[in-house]
Formats: C-alpha cells, sequence, structure tokens
C-alpha cells in the first residue's frame, strides 16, 4: 500500500471476478451487511382537484423544456472541429456530444408525454399544449456527506 493512502483493504480485479457473490450489496451509499428495511415512504397526497394536476403537469413540462434546452446548449458548445485533437479525445467529445443529445430527447419525449396527458385530461376543446419554459427548475434534495 502507499504511502499516505487510507488503510482501505481494497481486492484485486481478479479477486472481484472470483468472490463477488460474497461481496455485500450497496444500497443508499452504504454497504449492507443486515436485510435491507426500506426508509418509511413519502406519504402521497392527491391533488385537490383536476385544475392543480393540469397546473402541475405544466409546471412540469415547463421544467423539462429547460433542461432540454440546457442539454443541446452543452452539447453544441462541445467541440466541432475535432480534426485537431488527439484520436482519445476525439472519440470522447463524439460520444459526450451523442450522450447529451440523447439526454436532450429523453426530455423531447417528456414534455410530449405530459402534452398528451394534458389533452386528454383538458375538456373538450380547451387543449392548449405547455411551452412555456419554467422560471425556476427545483434541484433536488441535498444530499448529506454523512450518509
Amino acid at each position: 500500500m502507499p504511502a499516505g493512502s487510507s488503510a482501505v483493504l481494497e481486492m484485486q480485479h481478479h479477486e472481484i471476478n472470483r468472490s463477488w457473490q460474497l461481496l455485500n450489496f450497496v444500497l443508499e451509499r452504504r454497504e449492507r451487511i443486515a436485510p435491507y428495511q426500506p426508509p418509511a415512504a413519502p406519504k402521497a397526497q392527491p391533488f385537490p382537484d383536476t385544475a392543480a394536476l393540469l397546473a402541475q403537469l405544466r409546471y412540469g413540462a415547463g421544467v423539462e423544456l429547460a433542461v432540454m434546452l440546457e442539454y443541446l446548449t452543452a452539447a453544441w458548445s462541445l467541440r466541432h472541429d475535432l480534426g485537431g485533437l488527439p484520436q482519445p479525445l476525439r472519440d470522447d467529445v463524439c460520444a459526450a456530444f451523442a450522450e447529451i443529445r440523447r439526454i436532450a430527447i429523453g426530455e423531447m419525449r417528456h414534455v410530449r408525454t405530459v402534452n398528451d396527458l394534458l389533452a386528454g385530461l383538458s375538456p373538450a376543446g380547451t387543449f392548449e399544449p405547455a411551452l412555456a419554459v419554467a422560471a425556476e427548475i427545483p434541484l433536488g434534495r441535498a444530499v448529506s456527506s454523512s450518509r
């Protein structure tokens, strides 16, 4: 073990392949030895009415549109003049572009799905597609480093 490294025992790759069934599962960022007990599920509250559901669907579509634009911007911000790049880096840039574009297309599909839901839930003749970009994007819950 190199000087200054932690005293964590690491298995060699051939050892992992040979003894994989002896390894513990990692769930929720922790290695589990005892049977897994999932945390209590949050209690879902139904929307008070269809109007509230439609408003949340429109907001969700707006979030999808906002992040889709961010992904597309990221994809097309990658260098397109790949001729001057060394070969391994050229392949990496192409792969990154393809993956980011794939994610953006997934966001487009989400918007389509939400608009299909809106069309099905809206009273006849009143459907308007959700095309507004959300002004605020939720950042999700913070993950504690002590877990």
